[in-house]
């Protein structure tokens, strides 16, 4: 009788949850613990108010920089990382939410009196409490696949995030891993509703009206854009371009009018090859109608480098060797144009110590000490926020091209130093035009919008020195991108968004 009895029950209790319906939920994600209520604080109160279950995130351990209390310098690390977890907790306990940690390191941890950032050498000697570094985390597939388990754990209706391209680096990288990690959950099945990216900032490229625009169409409130929505399709890889991409002039032809006599264009790729792959063809034409070129590369180049065994294997090649490698290609490369590049030399996410692979959280990085000027980040901890001002400053360039946010970690921080360099050029006195972004490839964040590009450039006749100058990347296998291959018969169009003009004040 008791067994059937609790037989009964579990039978009742599948019955009434069968009847309920699964919990609904709310995820809000943030990169420190202060975010949690400052990003959502008012949407989780609705949405849980309504029977919503409420999940609160947070990526990093602690928020570096920031004093323990008032007025007062910021304490040991450690201690700053308890206080953090004690403010989520507070935070989820008065929205009656769950409080869930990542663990991902700061950019920066505070080291006596002053700061150790990734890929230092100190920073592998204090070897701080945390997993990945939150500004190369996006590249870390353990990070995302954690975070995706999350959502898959709780098929979350809503998750609420940062913005791409928001002032503040972290909450930038933050938005990005969220991204990630809800594209593979829904791989993996989840139930999912829709992502918000919060729509406003201050001092980030979100912040520029000529990026935003593209959000616009997908704004659901006046503080979150809904950048995904796993209602609708998944958009099949060919309709993520502008239709037919390379033969059709979607916008007006480049003019531009300088007070040179001879303008400055610069080329900023972060690998050696990208300035070939997504803009050389433009690079090519200014050069021909006589503007002065230059062509920056913003990584070391410690990665990227295979050799190829039999049946398909492949073997990385070791950090140095790469280097050198992978930078004679580029400089190869750049001669075809009448060139010379500029290395920033900021660090790859990873580089090979023989066949292992290091990334800048393991202990090795700091022994190892490879060459390099910090992370491939705007953050302030590196030197690359200053180099590529610098080198701005130095030539003002009449125009700027470089990485929209994108796939790959590299080439999305690439863009958004450019972006900060540029205007704190600017700021600074600098006399620079505009800085454009290309569009047509594969652009994640935007798969619910569509980018419509303000200048299309007729790179038909440009395209064969281009080609010619591709070829020098054989580590790339450069040989086998037949997509950038000319085609006798066939237009080719580079098209790009213009996302901060200063012409006017020339």
């Amino acid at each position: 009788m008791r067994a059937l009895f609790a037989l009964a029950a579990v039978t009742l209790g599948l019955t009434l949850q069968a009847a309920v319906g699964p919990e609904k939920a709310i995820v809000v994600i943030g990169a420190h613990a202060d975010d949690l209520e400052s990003l959502a604080g008012a949407s989780v109160a609705k949405y849980i108010a309504r029977g919503y279950k409420g999940i609160f995130a947070v990526l990093t351990t602690h928020r570096a920089g920031a004093p323990l209390t008032p007025g007062k310098l910021e304490g040991d690390p450690l201690e700053a990382i308890q206080l953090h977890s004690e403010a989520a907790i507070a935070a989820a306990r008065r929205y009656r939410a769950t409080p869930v940690f990542f663990n991902l390191h700061p950019t920066r941890i505070r080291h006596g009196r002053s700061f150790a950032f990734t890929g230092s050498p100190w920073w592998s000697r204090f070897m701080p409490p945390g997993t990945w570094d939150i500004s190369a985390a996006p590249a870390r597939r353990p990070v995302v696949n954690a975070v995706a388990a999350l959502l898959v754990e709780h098929n979350p209706e809503l998750v609420l995030t940062h913005g791409i391209g928001e002032g503040d680096i972290e909450h930038h990288s933050g938005a990005d891993i969220v991204y990630r990690a809800w594209t593979e959950a829904r791989r993996r099945g989840a139930r999912l509703g829709q992502l918000w990216f919060r729509s406003k900032d201050s001092s980030g490229m979100l912040s520029e009206a000529s990026f935003r625009r593209f959000f616009e169409p997908a704004r659901v409130t006046d503080d979150f854009f809904a950048l995904a929505d796993a209602r609708e399709p998944e958009i099949e890889q060919q309709d993520r371009r502008f239709g037919p991409q390379w033969e059709t002039a979607l916008a007006p032809p480049f003019t531009y009018r300088s007070s040179r006599s001879q303008p400055v264009v610069m080329a900023v790729g972060a690998h050696c090859d990208d300035i070939e792959v997504q803009t050389g063809g433009t690079l090519v034409n200014l050069l021909r109608q006589g503007w002065k070129g230059l062509y920056v590369v913003t990584t070391n180049n410690t990665a990227g480098n295979y050799l190829r065994g039999g049946e398909g294997s492949t073997f990385p090649v070791d950090g140095l060797e790469t280097i050198q490698v992978r930078q004679e290609e580029g400089r190869r490369a750049a001669a075809m144009f009448g060139l010379e590049p500029h290395y920033l030399n900021l660090h790859e996410l990873v580089f090979y110590l023989g066949r292992q692979q290091i990334t800048m959280e393991d202990e090795e990085w700091g022994l190892y000490d490879p060459p390099g000027n910090g992370p491939v980040t705007s953050s302030p901890e590196g030197k690359g926020l200053e180099l590529m001002t610098a080198l701005l400053e130095q030539h003002e360039p009449d125009l700027v091209i470089a990485h929209l946010l994108s796939d790959k970690p590299e080439h999305g921080q690439s863009g958004d130093l450019v972006y900060r360099a540029f205007k704190q050029a600017t700021a600074r006195g600098a006399r620079l035009g505009q800085l454009w972004m290309p569009v047509g490839r594969f652009l994640p964040y935007f798969q619910r919008v569509r980018l419509h590009p303000d200048i299309s450039i007729d790179v038909t006749e440009d395209n064969r020195l281009n080609w010619e100058a591709l070829q020098h990347h054989v580590s790339q296998n450069a040989a086998g991108m037949i997509g950038m291959k000319p085609q006798p018969g066939k237009k080719r169009y580079e098209h790009f968004i213009i996302i901060v003009d200063n012409t006017g004040h020339r």
